[in-house]
């Protein structure tokens, strides 16, 4: 029963203090939840993710323009998966004042909402039991918890996609027209934070269509859901391409990252499929046991969410692309939360002859399942990187405001030491152009070679990660020429095992 029809049911000549303590019956577990999911995403401890370093310090550029600063010569729209001058400036203002921890609390602020929509949602068309119950699988949920306290375009993403799914589920009659330009304008934002959203928001139009034939019928809600999607669409569509044609930077970025993306880390599909499975597969199998129990009950509805559950595992399967495989699965596991949850309040009841402890006993131990299992995953998430502390507290006695930089992955230092050495100190292996003494112009593994050989940089960071091919194929100026001395090797771990940090110096 949901807390309206609670609260219209109560005899209206009781106590207003009675109501009050109904109401809170039902928001204090609610809040207890959102708690939890505060108290474990917290608890997620390392030194910022590449991707975080690159926008935190590209959000910070973008700030520092907005307030007067010099004006972001990096194109990064060409290479970033959502505007860089949306959620990054968003990022960074907060990395200004309060660190990249003050950024992260943004995602779980955004997250801790998504959860709330999710119960709102949940309550409205499965009940108040299913309602807190979906709430509690999300609140431990583990790629849910990793992006909780990440500080990347994802939790944002997903907040106003929710959004636009409250929207479209309370679409209504006294709403109207201005509600599907809300719709519209809500979701462009979504897919313009992250535009990975794409694959997402036919599900939101497909939820507002049905809530307009649920609420007008076939005939005329098929006429409003035509008239009122289109306009929707048209917002977005028109938002979209003001930002398109405004900067010819941001439909590269698109192609680059998103529709066009080629794979960097490929598996083979059969390993892509069991990583899914492990990721989402329990709450997707309690969606389906939820699908079946809701019988002929808003079978379209259920059908949509269902649906949009393996929308993420499939594309991840199909391009064969383990990169933020993690962080994506937290849509499925947001969109099966509704049926999830009505699933574990029908396994509750059982049987009207089963003891109620008995019922209470097999939902406690399915919730600590999901708890042990998504606590683990998110703390696993979280230690994939190496922890770059050391690295940074040496790097601090080597480097200086006016020398060169050349670091394997460059984002994550160069992030922590932007009050010491500028942007345009850094280079790293993925491309690099040089002219040498005889003003040939080189690129490539060539160019690298010779401004080793030459002692360009006073600072050479080497972890034989992603571009180990081209840090083994140049490394072998720093052995056998007298210009560099290796001052130290940094142990670390990360998802690929036990590693180093090579650093060099130049002599002199």
């Amino acid at each position: 029963m949901s807390t309206q029809s609670l609260t219209e049911t109560w005899p209206q000549s009781q106590p207003r203090s009675m109501t009050t303590q109904l109401k809170l019956a039902v928001i204090l577990p609610l809040c207890a939840i959102l708690m939890l999911q505060g108290v474990l995403a917290l608890s997620l401890r390392n030194t910022v993710f590449q991707d975080e370093a690159l926008y935190l310090y590209a959000g910070r550029q973008y700030y520092t323009q907005l307030i007067g600063g010099p004006v972001v010569a990096e194109p990064y729209a060409r290479y970033f998966s959502g505007l860089p001058f949306l959620y990054p400036v968003i990022a960074g203002a907060l990395d200004t004042y309060g660190g990249a921890e003050l950024a992260r609390l943004f995602s779980l602020l955004c997250m801790l909402i998504t959860t709330t929509l999710i119960y709102d949602f949940t309550r409205r068309f499965f009940g108040q039991m299913s309602a807190l119950l979906a709430a509690g699988l999300i609140a431990v949920g583990g790629p849910v918890l990793f992006i909780s306290h990440f500080a990347t375009y994802d939790a944002m993403c997903i907040c106003l996609l929710f959004i636009g799914l409250t929207i479209a589920s309370r679409a209504g009659l006294k709403y109207g027209l201005p509600w599907a330009i809300v719709l519209g304008t809500v979701l462009s934002f979504a897919v313009m934070t992250k535009y990975a959203a794409l694959l997402f928001v036919p599900s939101v139009y497909a939820v507002f269509g049905w809530r307009l034939l649920q609420l007008y019928g076939w005939r005329k809600g098929l006429l409003h859901a035509l008239v009122r999607g289109s306009l929707a669409g048209v917002v977005m569509i028109g938002i979209a391409m003001l930002i398109a044609f405004s900067n010819a930077d941001v439909a590269e970025g698109l192609r680059f990252t998103t529709t066009a993306r080629v794979a960097i880390f490929v598996l083979p599909r059969l390993e892509m499929l069991q990583r899914a499975f492990l990721l989402m597969g329990p709450i997707a199998i309690l969606a389906l046991v939820g699908l079946v129990a809701t019988r002929r009950k808003n079978w379209l509805l259920n059908a949509i969410l269902f649906g949009t559950v393996f929308l993420a595992p499939a594309y991840h399967i199909y391009k064969m692309e383990v990169v933020s495989m993690n962080k994506h699965m937290s849509f499925s596991i947001l969109f099966a939360a509704p049926l999830a949850g009505y699933a574990l309040t029908r396994l509750a009841k059982l049987d009207e002859s089963t003891e109620p402890r008995l019922r209470w006993s097999i939902i406690l131990a399915v919730g600590l399942a999901f708890f042990s299992l998504g606590f683990s995953q998110s703390q696993g998430f979280y230690t994939e990187w190496p922890n770059s502390s050391d690295l940074t507290t040496m790097l601090k006695t080597q480097v200086r405001p006016d020398g060169h930089i050349l670091a394997e992955d460059s984002e994550v230092p160069r992030y922590y030491l932007q009050n010491i050495v500028g942007f345009w100190q850094w280079n790293n292996l993925y491309t690099f152009s040089y002219i040498d003494a005889k003003g040939t112009a080189l690129s490539g593994e060539t160019a690298y070679k010779a401004a080793i050989h030459a002692g360009y940089w006073d600072v050479i960071v080497f972890n034989y990660g992603a571009s180990s091919a081209m840090a083994h194929a140049i490394d072998g100026e720093l052995l056998t020429q007298t210009n560099y001395t290796l001052v130290t090797k940094i142990p670390f771990n990360s998802y690929f095992g036990a590693g180093e940090y090579w650093v060099w110096h130049k002599k002199g």
